[in-house]
């Protein structure tokens, strides 16, 4: 399973992504909306993890994007 986590905070980002590869799936994470469109515009994921506040961006507003 592909997952994309957005998230802000990069020790927790990178918690999440070790977490996930060490229990067999293929994670990306990225730290901002932009970062996150690029990425789903080259890849496809099964799994978005995606944080509401987002420093200077809003996972809403990147929710309602993605959709």
């Amino acid at each position: 399973m592909k997952v994309l986590i957005v998230e802000d905070d990069k020790t927790l980002l990178e918690l999440l992504c070790k977490k996930l590869r060490e229990n067999d799936f293929f994670c990306e994470g990225v730290q901002t909306a932009q970062d996150a469109l690029l990425y789903l515009k080259a890849e496809e994921f099964d799994v978005i993890c995606l944080d509401i506040m987002l420093g200077k961006d809003n996972g809403i507003s990147l929710c309602k994007d993605i959709r």
